[in-house]
């Protein structure tokens, strides 16, 4: 028979270690959570980043989107280069960063969307450093995370509007305030770091260059400053972005003498009711009041929670009580983070609140893109998250602290399933993009108006061309593309004599929907109508030269302005 030893028996325990597993035992949970994440904070980040990277890389889009303003900023660029066009509508900063990729290798749509994919990794990796130093490490980690695998922000990681861009400097003006303002208590009044609020101010003016809405955070600042009664501070940042953006404006205006300087132009279009209907008059102060209502329900209520994987996709109507939900967990977090005196959640909250407020005031809600909210997904998450954490960190839930994890993970999948959702949709129009098929992923309507101007760039010499989306046309062919700053012209007469001036030659007419989801029938129809009263008085004087698609076609037409008839009586 086998021999077994005799068990010895166990050592006596020393009383310190026994004293010291019972503290650790008395330590509350989040305690040792923190601990352990902070200690593995690297770690953490890194697994962020590479998620973020590979989420983007299954999302990538190789084609331009067909709102058209990621196409302009191309087009801007592209003209800053070759044509010495200052660019200053939607904001000059972008697109002369563009330029400098497009001066040394030309117009290559992936290289200049792999450049918005390394802005979303910097302001994934210099937010968190910012949230290291005002919130919990199981707070950060999970906004982080949820940054990283959204599928929505994902999509601006591969297009060229200035979402990703603005996002890192949101990021890099974040962390700069939170290392030098609340992090670092000076708040000497006689002894201020002039050039800290040189490059406060500076940062803030390339913020607002990019995107106007950003002088928010100027407010933002300002506000925080008088919070705390730092007056010379709130008054040396103000004054010194105004000394930065006024100085811009005169130089771009006199110096450069560069058209639409400033913001008037954008400025009126925003104070109207309706964007495209100038003759509904000006907003009044019940219509600004309403808006920041209709937008509050648009992006909040319904934006935010769908692309948060808590609504469905399509259907998702307005729904005013969701809004109120979402303004509830708003307040009950910044509630908290005045109580716990957390300067850097307070300051949190005023940036994000400045432009969310602003996007809502200066907005009509005919606009309706995610465009206009994504760049506070990141704070709104934080700030749903932190509420949560405050809550289970009361006296009263601190025994119920792991049940925290169970909530936010219940929280956390809904939106790592509608990524995935979107990655397995996107699977095979990624494939066939990279396989060659260039507008695999396009509807019909598209694909057959970017085949009928690439026609007419292989085949016709010393062409104009006058089309809808012409800065989409332009991506296309590089071709010249006229603005058609003609087609609202309702006199044919003038209209003919405004398209001979600008030197047009030929015009597209396409089958653009009205409904891009939907092939209704019922088209974009601006050209169709414009051509109709012009070829009604002058009958012959546009011929169809080449057609693409038999369903939702696209007509190219030569221009006859020689052989016109007398208009019909």
């Amino acid at each position: 028979m086998a021999k077994y030893k005799k068990n010895k028996p166990p050592k006596k325990v020393e009383k310190k270690t026994i004293k010291r597993l019972s503290e650790q035992n008395d330590v509350p949970f989040f305690e040792r959570l923190n601990q352990f994440l902070s200690k593995r904070s690297i770690v953490f980040i890194a697994i962020s980043v590479l998620l973020c990277l590979l989420v983007s890389l299954l999302l990538f889009d190789l084609k331009v989107s067909i709102g058209g303003d990621d196409s302009s900023y191309i087009s801007r660029a592209y003209n800053f280069i070759h044509k010495g066009q200052f660019p200053t509508f939607q904001g000059p900063i972008y697109p002369i960063l563009l330029s400098i990729p497009i001066a040394l290798f030309g117009i290559k749509i992936t290289l200049l969307k792999l450049l918005s994919l390394v802005f979303i990794l910097i302001h994934l990796i210099l937010f968190n450093k910012a949230l290291e130093k005002i919130v919990p490490p199981i707070v950060r980690i999970i906004t982080i995370f949820l940054i990283a695998i959204n599928g929505y922000i994902a999509f601006f990681a591969s297009s060229t509007y200035n979402e990703a861009f603005f996002l890192m400097l949101q990021s890099i003006f974040f962390l700069y305030f939170v290392n030098h303002f609340v992090v670092a208590e000076d708040h000497d009044q006689d002894n201020i770091a002039i050039g800290s609020m040189v490059m406060l101010g500076f940062i803030m003016f390339i913020m607002a260059q990019t995107r106007f809405i950003s002088i928010g955070a100027v407010a933002a600042v300002m506000i925080y400053f008088l919070i705390y009664k730092q007056w010379k501070r709130a008054g040396l940042s103000t004054g010194i972005f105004a000394v930065f953006y006024v100085g811009f404006s005169l130089i771009t205006k006199f110096v450069i003498k560069a058209k639409g300087a400033g913001m008037s132009s954008q400025m009126e279009t925003l104070l109207l009711k309706h964007p495209y209907k100038p003759e509904e008059g000006t907003e009044d102060v019940m219509g600004f009041f309403m808006r920041i209502v209709d937008n509050s329900n648009l992006y909040l209520g319904r934006t935010f929670l769908v692309e948060s994987g808590f609504r469905p996709i399509t259907g998702a109507t307005l729904n005013g009580s969701l809004t109120l939900l979402v303004y509830a967990i708003l307040i009950g977090g910044f509630i908290y983070a005045i109580r716990n005196k957390e300067k850097g959640v307070i300051f949190s909250y005023l940036y994000a609140g400045s432009l969310s407020i602003l996007t809502f005031v200066v907005l009509q809600k005919y606009w309706d893109q995610n465009r206009m909210i994504i760049i506070m997904y990141p704070f709104l998450w934080m700030f749903a998250f932190y509420l949560l954490y405050q809550i289970f960190n009361s006296k009263f839930l601190k025994g119920f602290q792991p049940i925290f994890l169970i909530v936010s993970a219940l929280l956390i999948l809904p939106g790592v399933g509608r990524t995935f959702t979107k990655i397995g949709d996107h699977s095979t129009t990624l494939r066939k993009n990279l396989s060659g098929d260039k507008l695999y992923g396009f509807t019909d309507d598209w694909v057959n108006y970017i085949k009928t101007v690439q026609w007419a760039h292989e085949n016709l010499e010393d062409y104009y061309i006058i089309c809808r989306k012409p800065q989409i046309a332009f991506i296309y062919t590089e071709g010249t593309i006229h603005k058609g700053t003609g087609l609202k012209e309702t006199d044919p007469k003038k209209a003919l004599e405004h398209l001979k001036e600008n030197g047009v030659t030929h015009i597209v007419r396409a089958s653009l929907r009205r409904n891009p989801a939907v092939n209704s029938g019922q088209v974009i129809n601006t050209v169709h109508n414009y051509m109709a009263r012009i070829e009604q008085a002058y009958p012959g004087t546009f011929k169809v030269v080449h057609a693409e698609g038999k369903t939702e076609p696209a007509y190219l037409f030569e221009i006859n302005y020689y052989g016109i008839e007398q208009p019909n009586n």
